[in-house]
């Protein structure tokens, strides 16, 4: 039985592009937990999480476990193949010191990671809604150059319904489409029926443009966007400092999938009017989605 559910397993992590070694790993972790999974069929296990599993203690620590081995999997990724094609574009248009950050989508702190040891860090400004997350963002970090939100940002001050992802990194204020490809694929390898794979929550709200008011920020040299689907609000709250030239760099990711509603082409119209220029496009070690660089056109 552990041959096939390991067949089916294989199949949908060929859509991710995987290594043999990275499907090793996942195959290693399916076997400490197949004596808990010995009553459920391989279709079952790959493509359904029913109510009744859900209410079985071993097999929510085993789907948080397998979640965040997945999620592992995937930081290693990005950590071989991506993150040193970041740094190269960033220490062309923000070097220096005295650096200033916002992290906008801090999740667990994987840009702050990556700007704390390579950049010139005078301050990081990090923003992360989910309550959880952000408990461990306190938990980890001491460090005097990090101001911790536990916010999200967006084009208006207020209240909105946060969706809290079973994957946190994929948390967002906009709700995906049940119906997308992608999202059911996701929900297949995270073992989730795809109506189940996130949870509202209401959260506070704020605009990059009101923050700085407030908090006497007057320079920005790197504005970081990764929050699954609203960057086009970000950007269009942060339109002031935008216009004025006091963010010398945006860093924001784009999808290519259809999970939620595609508003590349007002983000490039915007950035176009608020005169910057695309720098650099750097693609994810995984997916079919992209980071890209704005600056200021000279």
């Amino acid at each position: 039985m552990y041959q096939e559910r390991q067949v089916s397993f294989y199949r949908i992590f060929r859509k991710f592009d995987f290594s043999s070694s990275q499907y090793g790993r996942l195959g290693k972790f399916f076997v400490k937990i197949n004596p808990y999974l010995d009553d459920l069929s391989p279709y079952s296990l790959i493509f359904s999480y029913t109510e009744s599993m859900a209410r079985t203690k071993n097999l929510l620590k085993i789907r948080h476990h397998y979640t965040r081995s997945i999620a592992t999997i995937l930081l290693l990724l990005e950590k071989i193949f991506y993150d040193h094609k970041v740094i190269q574009v960033l220490k062309k248009n923000v070097n220096g010191s005295g650096i200033v950050v916002f992290d906008v989508g801090a999740n667990r702190g994987q840009s702050i990671d990556l700007y704390l040891k390579h950049l010139e860090i005078d301050q990081i400004h990090a923003f992360e809604p989910s309550r959880a997350v952000f408990n461990i963002l306190l938990k980890k970090y001491s460090n005097s150059k990090l101001v911790l939100n536990n916010v999200a940002v967006s084009n208006s001050n207020g209240i909105s319904v946060f969706y809290e992802s079973l994957m946190d990194e994929t948390s967002s204020l906009v709700l995906p489409r049940i119906e997308s490809n992608y999202h059911k694929l996701k929900s297949k390898i995270l073992l989730v029926r795809p109506e189940k794979m996130f949870t509202p929550v209401k959260v506070n709200t704020l605009t990059i443009d009101d923050y700085c008011k407030t908090n006497l920020v007057d320079l920005v040299h790197l504005l970081k966007i990764d929050v699954e689907g609203g960057e086009l609000e970000v950007l269009i709250g942060a339109s002031r400092m935008l216009k004025s030239r006091n963010i010398f760099c945006v860093q924001i990711e784009r999808h290519e999938n259809d999970m939620r509603r595609n508003a590349n082409f007002d983000i490039n119209q915007l950035m176009s009017e608020l005169n910057y220029k695309l720098d650099a496009s750097i693609k994810h070690s995984f997916g079919n989605f992209f980071d890209d660089f704005w600056v200021p056109r000279v």
